[in-house]
């Protein structure tokens, strides 16, 4: 479906695409979006930060995992230590 992955066939045999709308429905259905505004902007401020966090992971770690470096062990600890360190920090609302 529109040549997308990730991708979520609904009920009523819809497609949904793009993870962050696929999280943000899911949300949604299972009464996890927050019972007011506030908490609406906390579960947004997570699925961000979770986007984020996979952007970078593209960023740094997919290369190396695909086409690895002399630094490849290196560059994925630096990850590790303070780039994914410093994105869960900020989950922890």
């Amino acid at each position: 479906p529109l040549e997308q992955l990730p991708y979520l066939e609904v009920d009523d045999n819809q497609i949904l695409v793009q993870s962050m709308a696929i999280a943000r429905y899911l949300a949604t259905e299972m009464n996890l979006t927050g019972t007011d505004t506030y908490e609406q902007v906390k579960v947004d401020l997570v699925l961000d930060l979770c986007k984020e966090f996979t952007d970078c992971f593209s960023i740094y770690v997919v290369p190396e995992m695909l086409y690895p470096t002399d630094e490849k062990e290196e560059i994925i600890q630096h990850f590790i230590d303070t780039l994914a360190l410093r994105y869960l920090k900020n989950i922890e609302i």
